[in-house]
Order: C-alpha cells, then sequence, then structure tokens
C-alpha cells in the first residue's frame, strides 16, 4: 500500500512533497515548544517507535503521523471537524483574514500569509518563518478568545503558517509567482 493512502487530509498530502529539511521544521513545532526547548505534553509524535530513526534519516515516512498531529492539535481549534481546511479557516478568522469561504486553500494560504506579513513574500526565509511564527504567537496568544489558546495554539498557528509556506515553494505557485 502506498504512504500517500494513509494521508487523510488530501489537502495535505502535498507534504510528501516536501523535503526532509521542511518536514522536520513543522515536526519541531508539533513535538517542541520553542521557549523552553522541552517536548510538548500532548504530543504523540515522539512518543511512536519509529520517530526516533526516523526523524532524522526518513522523515517522509512521518508525514501520515505529521498531518494526524496536526488534526490532533487542530480539534481543539475547530471544534467539530479536524480537518487542515477547517483549521485554517479557523486561524484566517483570528487573523482577521476576510474571505469568500469558496476560496480554494492555496488562495486562502496566501491571503492569510499578506495579511500578516506586509512585505513580499520572496524575501522571507524559514529562518524568518519560525522567527516570525513564534512573535505571532506570542502577541495572538495574550488575546485568544477561548477558541484558540494554550498549546494548541502554539501549535498550529506556526503549523499553518509553515504548511503555506511550503505548498507555495513545493507548487512553485502560479498566483504568487504571478501576483508578487
Amino acid at each position: 500500500m502506498n504512504e500517500k493512502a494513509n494521508i487523510k487530509d488530501p489537502e495535505l498530502t502535498f507534504l510528501e512533497d516536501c523535503t526532509d529539511s521542511q518536514l522536520r521544521i513543522l515536526t519541531t513545532w508539533i513535538v517542541f515548544d520553542p521557549e523552553d526547548g522541552k517536548k510538548r505534553l500532548r504530543e504523540a509524535l515522539s512518543k511512536t517507535p519509529a520517530f526516533e530513526s526516523r526523524y532524522k534519516n526518513n522523515i517522509k515516512t512521518l508525514v501520515p503521523a505529521i498531518v494526524d498531529e496536526i488534526h490532533g492539535f487542530g480539534a481543539n481549534v475547530a471544534i467539530t471537524k479536524n480537518t487542515y481546511r477547517v483549521i485554517l479557516e479557523k486561524v484566517c478568522d483570528k487573523f482577521g483574514v476576510n474571505y469568500h469561504p469558496l476560496i480554494d486553500t492555496e488562495r486562502l494560504e496566501i491571503e492569510m500569509l499578506k495579511k500578516i506579513w506586509d512585505q513580499e513574500l520572496t524575501n522571507l526565509t524559514f529562518k524568518d518563518i519560525n522567527h516570525i511564527s513564534l512573535e505571532t504567537v506570542r502577541k495572538y496568544n495574550k488575546y485568544t478568545d477561548g477558541v484558540l489558546r494554550g498549546a494548541s495554539f502554539r501549535v498550529v498557528i506556526p503549523c499553518v503558517l509553515h504548511i503555506a509556506f511550503f505548498r507555495i515553494i513545493t507548487n512553485n505557485n502560479s498566483y504568487f509567482n504571478d501576483n508578487f
């Protein structure tokens, strides 16, 4: 059976096309608290038998587990359904992104990134994304409304930001190329 068949969210199958270093960045946000470097209490990914051996050398085989973990943290954000799309919409709502519900996911991610960063996306690096993710979490964690808060908030926001950025890179996004 093909690993892609194990990814339960069609919006995230592209993660298998990401590099190991991109997936490691996403995984690090899921597993470790950037404030103190300790493992998060609610994460389950690092507790799987395959994590230690695959994290360093074969992380792509962990993509289904990474997606499940994002859904798990997202369940606290999107109370009813925990698909990436619902999680993304909740994050966009939190940031005040104005969007039509029928906008495609890729375009919605770009609108979110444009709202958060009032600069050209081509100038952003992974280091910038990590810094912005951490600062965004710090800033917005003070003003949560009870839906996005705590550990889930601190995982979901950076994961959504990174996923959006990785999709742009992986897909060589034509909307991105044509509009920036």
